[in-house]
């Protein structure tokens, strides 16, 4: 009955895990515009201030087959692809719950045809301010009637091996009373709705659950959480989970040790407001995002903001950039003294010296101060690839100091500086001497001798530049220069993200981005696929003709795929972008014959991983029985003769089934369902030898087929 229960609940959690307008195009410049939705998840508008943590869990449906505004909202806000859908929910009930116990059925059906909205959990701060949480669960089920949900609990207080019990039945109302593992819990479920709602807790009430169920709109404290979660995913139907940090610490800053409060406060963990993780959807994109909200405080100043941002025109449309940020001299030194600030007082004065010795080091050798360098020039660097070739730039916040650069390391490092012309383009050319260059740091830093001369440096290091306007250019080669510059079609970077990437990096600190061909129409045609895959396999009708082509959904040419990490005033994300899915490119280039691939690699590789497994286990069947045959040899040797069944039954302590012929001294072992279900009725043999020498040599035998027996054993033949 334990075991019976444990498989109702395990189904209704697979459920749980697995679980919009007619207009029938997207044109390519609508791609990136907010697509207006309505957020499914209705649980959060009934958050209190004192809610710690909240969690959504949509079904399978939700997560993948559902128009969340990513990239297949066009095709999956049609009504032909939610029949499809419909079918196949269908299909899944009819062709699969009668193959479960009688037990899981209804609870299989009950959720998986009805389940329409994400699971929601959230912990709450206990309404008495005890310590233990309370927790709120709910979602929706549509066509679902009290009757049902009573017909459920029922099951589940059968099977729970009396850790479940319903102590109020609804009796006319919404509301119902149980108790789970030692905890009450009171629910609310409103047939014209379907809206279920649980609250558990030592201090929850019936009373504090109409309360919170009477509330249209979250508590104010909670705004910039939801403030955020709206601007990545209007929908609901996604993947998230969010900490109220701040609500946390308030709540619990009484217990933290007043010896280690001033740690914390410097390290501005008292300034954390929330982290928030999940998956997204908004203007025609999926996202993977995680987001810390806190200042720039303590810690937060190890990951400085971004204090400057420059324009640049790209040859054509970009395949590809990047973008790396470094800090400024003022983020840097402030992040040095918050470290040393850890340090004694005479520790960090020994770090200041050794520091400033270095550095001064540095300046000599170079020429002039490195915190001047760092400020002539702006914090990010871009390479770009695109019509030209791959370029890099950044920009010049000081054009007279980056002259006066200039000129001390041509006088510093023996440097020539040249304007040559290509293709009607002037480039400068920079040359330096490796060998000299080298000298100098090892004699500046005295490091080697200074008449240091190694042949394999002594060659010339070229660098090709341009400086427009207040913006340095540069390339591995001259060529890309001259195509850049006389390129007929040149547009923003920043432009381009904007508008063709949907990317804002103003604020990151490393970002990349790239453009991949006809990735929208592979990802919907394999989408597509898939749901004919699922049709089969649920019996189920999917027919194709009734949805649209690429064309037909102005789906656009180009897929992006970017990654960003981002730091502003309010605090840093990381954000992994993609068309639909982490996987889909398995969809790209012939993606349906790496489908196949992977399905000819599975049809080798799953069975040899399993011969493997049954290997290992008559391996490890083996070893432990070599104890068994050092009986046997023992006694050979002493008596000159194998033993007779009395004494080896008296010295066996094994648990294992066995047989062992006292006549040859042979042991057979026998398998078990405990041992693996492919083994059961299966044997290992251990047959005794008697040499010319009169030595006991072993032999090893089984009844398991050639592959999954250890190299040393040979098969019986039957």
């Amino acid at each position: 009955m334990k075991t019976k229960g444990i498989l109702i609940a395990l189904t209704g959690l697979l459920v749980f895990l697995t679980g919009c307008d007619n207009s029938t195009t997207q044109s390519q410049s609508a791609r990136h515009q907010m697509i207006k939705l309505q957020n499914v998840a209705w649980m959060r508008e009934k958050l209190p201030a004192q809610t710690l943590a909240y969690a959504r869990i949509p079904t399978i449906w939700q997560l993948l087959f559902e128009a969340k505004a990513d990239g297949l909202h066009p095709a999956q806000k049609l009504e032909a692809h939610k029949t499809i859908i419909s079918n196949i929910k269908k299909g899944l009930v009819a062709r699969y719950a009668n193959k479960l116990p009688k037990e899981a059925q209804f609870p299989f059906e009950l959720l998986l045809k009805n389940m329409s909205s994400p699971l929601e959990i959230a912990v709450l701060n206990a309404s008495d301010g005890s310590m233990v949480p309370e927790v709120m669960i709910a979602t929706t089920l549509d066509n679902t009637t009290k009757a049902q949900i009573s017909e459920l609990l029922g099951l589940i207080e059968k099977q729970s091996n009396k850790q479940f019990r319903v102590t109020k039945a609804f009796d006319g109302t919404n509301f119902a009373g149980l108790f789970v593992a030692m905890a009450p819990v009171f629910m609310s479920f409103d047939e014209k709705t379907g809206r279920l709602l649980m609250l558990s807790g030592l201090s929850a009430s019936e009373k504090q659950l109409k309360t919170l169920l009477a509330q249209n709109k979250h508590d104010p404290e909670l705004d910039d959480i939801f403030a955020y979660e709206d601007s990545v995913d209007a929908s609901g139907n996604n993947l998230e989970t969010w900490i109220n940090i701040d609500a946390v610490y308030q709540n619990n800053k009484a217990l933290i040790p007043a010896s280690e409060q001033p740690m914390v406060k410097k390290l501005g963990l008292d300034k954390m407001k929330f982290l928030w993780a999940g998956t997204a959807s908004t203007a025609g994109k999926s996202d993977l995002i995680v987001k810390l909200a806190m200042p720039e405080v303590g810690a937060r100043k190890f990951i400085a903001g971004v204090d400057s941002n420059f324009e640049i025109q790209t040859a054509g449309t970009p395949r590809r950039a990047w973008q790396f940020t470094r800090p400024t001299v003022e983020q840097i030194t402030n992040a040095y003294e918050f470290a040393l600030s850890f340090a004694t007082q005479s520790e960090a004065e020994k770090a200041r010296n050794k520091t400033n010795e270095i550095i001064a080091l540095l300046n000599n050798c170079f020429g002039v101060s490195l915190a001047d360098i760092l400020k002539i020039y702006g914090q990010k660097i871009v390479v770009v690839t695109d019509d030209s070739g791959t370029w890099f730039a950044s920009k010049i916040k000081d054009m007279n100091a980056h002259k006066t650069l200039i000129e001390k390391f041509k006088k510093t490092f023996k440097l020539t500086l040249e304007t040559k012309m290509l293709a009607g383009v002037s480039i400068d050319v920079m040359q330096a001497s490796t060998n000299e260059m080298a000298k100098k740091l090892i004699k500046d830093l005295g490091l080697d001798n200074p008449s240091f001369k190694n042949p394999f440096m002594d060659m010339k290091q070229t660098s090709y530049f341009q400086i427009k306007d207040d913006t340095y250019i540069q390339a591995f080669i001259p060529q890309v220069l001259a195509d850049r510059e006389n390129s007929k079609n040149k547009q923003s970077l920043s432009s381009w993200l904007n508008k063709q990437q949907g990317q804002n990096w103003d604020s990151s600190l490393l970002a990349y981005t790239t453009e991949v061909q006809d990735a929208p129409r592979s990802v919907y045609y394999f989408y597509l696929k898939l749901l004919e895959i699922m049709g089969n396999l649920t019996h189920s009708e999917v027919d194709l003709f009734t949805m649209p082509t690429a064309r037909q959904l102005n789906l656009p040419e180009k897929g992006q795929f970017s990654f960003a990490l981002d730091a502003n005033k309010d605090g840093f994300s990381v954000k992994f972008s993609y068309e639909y899915s982490v996987f889909e490119n398995m969809s790209y280039v012939d993606g349906y014959l790496a489908v196949v691939y992977l399905g000819v690699v599975s049809a080798y590789a799953v069975p040899a991983y399993q011969d493997y497994t049954l290997k290992l286990k008559v391996t490890q069947k083996r070893v432990k029985h070599e104890k068994d045959k050092a009986i046997v040899t023992d006694y050979y040797y002493a008596h000159n003769k194998f033993p007779d069944d009395g004494y080896f039954y008296d010295h066996y302590q094994g648990l294992d089934d066995f047989d062992y012929d006292a006549e040859n001294g042979e042991l057979t072992f026998y398998f078990s369902a405990s041992d693996d279900p492919a083994l059961q009725y299966d044997s290992l043999v251990f047959k005794p030898k008697v040499e010319e020498d009169k030595s006991l040599s072993w032999t090893c035998f089984s009844t398991v087929s050639y592959s999954q027996i250890p190299d040393e054993c040979f098969t019986l033949v039957e």
